[in-house]
């Protein structure tokens, strides 16, 4: 018999905590695969796409994937503006915003 995680007590919390603390080094191999390097925003917008996509083997539907693009594109923006590190902070700050949102309406659900 398979147990679920979340059907155990405390597992889904630890979980959720385990990720927070992860997310920012998520956002920054993201970064360094898809923004470092990029030269022009013909280039950024493919590597936005493709980024927004990739999230599709997570299980994210081909919609949020392409919805995510626009958010690619938006750290692409951060990236010519200001560098990796840059980025990295906007996309970090972007999924711990998400996360907070989701965990939010897990508790209040």
């Amino acid at each position: 018999m398979i147990i679920a995680p979340t059907t155990i007590p405390y597992v889904g919390s630890l979980f959720l905590l385990i990720l927070i603390f992860a997310l920012p080094r998520f956002a920054e191999i993201e970064e360094e695969i898809f923004r470092r390097g990029t030269p022009n925003w013909k280039s950024g917008f493919i590597r936005s796409v493709v980024f927004g996509l990739i999230h599709c083997t997570a299980g994210v539907s081909i919609g949020i994937g392409l919805a995510l693009s626009v958010a690619g594109l938006w750290f692409t923006y951060q990236y010519f503006k200001g560098g990796v590190k840059r980025s990295t902070a906007y996309h970090a700050a972007w999924n711990l915003s998400i996360i907070t949102l989701f965990a939010v309406f897990l508790l209040t659900a």
